[in-house]
């Protein structure tokens, strides 16, 4: 081989070394979360929010609690409400608990909530689907209503599958942008293990459209 040969190989290894490296060294995507949100101006009255109990959509079967959990954290880091539980020792916890379940919540008791916890909009969420095992699966439908005039400001209704190469791209970039404390390259694989923390991740995902 010539000067010019080898020249032209070095040239090429180069490129292609570059090329790989650039693959490895890719940044995982974050995956786009379709949602509605109210503009500005309607959500600058609404300062202090309350969540509801998380109902499970029939034919699902699953613990709402850790989802609903998960959400009230999520919704506490963006930092743009005061946000509070429904106490679960709360008079009205059981009647909301069960007209949640009937799908019939009435205006009435959502004025009642408003009075007696000075809050100025509701957050009601709906398991849709759930699979706890690998690869888990949660579908999760959320929105925030106004009780100062019954307007729908926020609705998510998304379903995580990790069986969906996106999704774990997506989980890999919550990790790597998230969870500081696992800066291992197979971090976010624990978040496809566990179903508390695959539940955390949508939470943190659903939660981060109100930003």
């Amino acid at each position: 081989m010539n000067r010019r040969g080898i020249v032209g190989w070095l040239a090429a290894c180069t490129a292609s070394l570059a090329c790989g490296a650039c693959e490895v060294l890719d940044p995982p995507r974050e995956l786009p979360v379709p949602h509605y949100l109210a503009d500005d101006t309607a959500l600058r009255e609404v300062k202090r929010i309350m969540v509801l109990p998380f109902r499970v959509q029939d034919g699902v079967q699953t613990d709402a609690w850790p989802v609903r959990n998960a959400m009230l954290r999520e919704l506490s880091k963006v930092q743009r409400f005061e946000v509070v539980p429904l106490p679960e020792r709360a008079p009205e916890h059981g009647p909301i608990h069960e007209a949640l379940v009937r799908g019939r919540l009435d205006t009435s008791s959502l004025a009642e909530l408003a009075a007696r916890y000075r809050i100025d909009g509701v957050v009601l969420g709906t398991i849709t689907a759930e699979r706890p095992y690998t690869p888990p699966h949660l579908g999760l439908r959320t929105s925030l209503v106004s009780l100062h005039d019954g307007e729908m400001l926020w609705k998510v209704d998304s379903v995580f599958d990790a069986a969906d190469a996106r999704v774990v791209e997506d989980c890999r970039h919550y990790a790597a942008s998230f969870q500081a404390e696992e800066a291992s390259m197979h971090g976010y694989e624990m978040n496809l293990l566990s179903p508390t923390r695959f539940a955390s991740y949508v939470a943190h995902r659903v939660a981060g459209t109100l930003r």
